[in-house]
């Protein structure tokens, strides 16, 4: 077991994208000023230290994903205002770059998802309101234009491809926060309010799809910072279900996030504007042949006051699915 393993500063306000081998995180705010730092994370040997590259200036609130070979990070906000460039950044080379193709609008607070040969860029806010925009960004032919909305506006989100559809969970928008959840078809424009919700309305969560669902992590309900930990499937029939399944070891907003296949890993993020350096890692696991309408025991064993390491395993309500799933929680002394 690897102990001692944090980042190498505490951040909030970050966007992060996975290359399928490292994690590389565009810093956000450091709990004193917005930071223009890079940090590569390697889960193999959990090391995280911070790269000579930068960016252009400290900025907030952007999005980033990959797409083959560069990972690209959209907007945000800088101590100049709210932004609308497009920065490449490569991870071999350790190059940055502002591409010349910009936004076609000033964007913060968005959510970004790698579908085929394309970035979509969800929703966000702009100098005056959020947005129900949908901005497809094709690195090929260097365009950034506008597809067809989403069915509500709104940034803070989680957002995953399903293989079949973006789908967008939570938020921020008309009202926050929202417990509503999205799909968005990039093929056709379709776009509608899914017939599920989450359990809670949260907003500055972050999330990830394990191949069978995605999980919300944390996030405000415009009251505080959420320990709460979501899973959404498609399965079970109609827009399918979104059950509580577990809580973290302490509440966190504004965090990153990512599966490398086998986990998640869940880092930084804020609790009453403390930034923090932390890496927890979260195993989740479904297990066939259970009935429907199974509701499992929840125990936990969590990390006493010296940060020792600590587990939480929670199985989740299983109405109208035919699995049991199982929540396994390993937060350690990172």
């Amino acid at each position: 077991m690897r102990l001692n393993c944090r980042l190498p500063i505490a951040i909030y306000r970050s966007s992060l994208a996975w290359t399928g081998e490292k994690a590389y995180i565009f810093t956000g705010h450091d709990g004193e000023t917005p930071n223009p730092a890079i940090i590569e994370f390697d889960p193999g040997n959990c090391t995280a230290h911070i790269l000579d590259a930068r960016m252009p200036s400290g900025r907030i609130m952007s999005t980033a994903a990959y797409l083959e070979p560069y990972a690209y990070v959209f907007g945000g906000q800088d101590e100049t205002g709210i932004l609308d460039q497009i920065v490449r950044f490569d991870p071999r080379s350790g190059d940055v770059e502002v591409l010349p193709t910009r936004l076609p609008d000033l964007r913060m607070g968005s959510s970004a998802v790698a579908v085929g040969d394309s970035i979509y860029v969800m929703g966000g806010k702009n100098l005056t309101e959020h947005q129900n925009t949908v901005i497809r960004f094709t690195p090929a032919n260097g365009t950034a234009g506008y597809a067809a909305p989403m069915a509500a506006s709104g940034g803070g989100r989680v957002c995953v491809w399903d293989g079949e559809r973006i789908v967008l969970l939570g938020g921020c928008g008309d009202y926050c926060a929202s417990e509503l959840c999205y799909e968005y078809d990039p093929v056709t424009g379709g776009s509608r309010v899914l017939n599920v919700t989450l359990p809670q309305g949260a907003y500055w969560t972050s999330g990830v799809w394990t191949g069978e669902g995605a999980l919300v992590f944390g996030g405000n309900d415009w009251l505080g910072s959420l320990d709460t930990i979501y899973h959404y499937s498609p399965g079970g029939g109609g827009d399918g279900y979104v059950e509580d399944a577990g809580r973290l070891p302490e509440p966190l907003e504004l965090t990153v996030s990512f599966w490398d296949g086998e986990r998640a890993y869940l880092m930084g993020g804020t609790h009453n504007l403390q930034p923090s350096d932390r890496i927890y890692e979260v195993f989740w696991c479904e297990f066939g042949g259970g009935g429907g309408g199974v509701e499992g025991e929840t125990g936990s064993r969590g990390d006493d006051e010296d940060g020792n390491e600590g587990f939480l395993i929670a199985s989740g309500l299983t109405a109208l699915v035919f699995a049991t799933t199982i929540l396994i929680l390993a937060y350690r002394k990172r």
